[in-house]
């Protein structure tokens, strides 16, 4: 899209922004590119680090890394409404997760969810995974929605969504995915075994449940900007143990 100067104007300066403005209409550019950059390759290096390096420390490099990613989107979110919203839709999807949680880690007769921490528990789960659902709903979101502004326009129909989810259910795939591997040797979570295992202790419904659960996360947020944040946000935990039990259901 090249730019060219609006009729009628002299201002450079009022054209590139009114170009801006039409380029990237929900505030995302190069700067939230920036800011989204810098929370992802943070968590992916903690997670490392307690998964490699200080594994006899892992509890405390989660918290860590959540609250330095939750802190540094909301701190950095203020001129992108977008990606504020985001989060706060991350945060209520979070919340919701624990129940999700409580589910595989009772519930399910078999591949049941077992925390390994010994640190405060909502339910089941310690407080750091819903700060990490949040950091997750940020972390795989903001790429897919980034494709459906470019990809969205009066003839784009239901491509730029169809698209822009793919997108999301692969990213959620292969990089939550790689988390729960890390998570056993950072001593945060394991699975007990059942009859499809990507690795000791890493129940394959687990990834493929967050890859389809991440499939309509497009969707959703896009109704939670026209309307709820709470409301959809639990929509969407509920749909994420939806999708794990499916998963768990076929792969058994």
């Amino acid at each position: 899209m090249r730019w060219r100067p609006r009729r009628g104007t002299t201002d450079p300066v009022a054209d590139v922004v009114a170009f801006r403005k039409r380029d990237d209409p929900d505030g995302l550019g190069p700067a939230t590119d920036r800011i989204w950059a810098a929370g992802a390759l943070t968590g992916l290096a903690l997670a490392l680090a307690a998964a490699l390096a200080f594994p006899r420390h892992g509890v405390a490099l989660a918290y860590l890394s959540v609250l330095l990613r939750v802190a540094w989107y909301a701190a950095r979110s203020e001129d992108a409404p977008l990606l504020r919203r985001l989060l706060q839709f991350g945060l209520v999807a979070g919340l919701g997760a624990i129940f999700g949680d409580y589910v595989r880690a009772y519930v399910l007769p078999e591949g049941r969810l077992v925390y390994l921490t010994r640190d405060a528990v909502l339910l089941t789960t310690p407080p750091y995974v819903p700060l990490g659902w949040a950091c997750a709903v940020v972390e795989v979101g903001y790429l897919p929605l980034r494709v459906y502004g470019r990809l969205r326009g009066p003839r784009s129909g239901v491509g730029g969504t169809a698209v822009a989810s793919v997108l999301a259910a692969a990213l959620a795939g292969l990089g939550m995915g790689l988390v729960e591997g890390l998570a056993v040797r950072a001593g945060w979570w394991k699975y007990e075994t059942t009859r499809a295992m990507l690795a000791p202790s890493v129940a394959a419904y687990a990834p493929l449940g967050e890859g389809l659960a991440f499939l309509l996360l497009v969707p959703l947020f896009q109704r939670a900007q026209r309307g709820s944040v709470v409301f959809w946000g639990i929509a969407f935990a509920g749909t994420a143990l939806a999708a794990q039990l499916l998963a768990w259901s076929v792969l058994r």
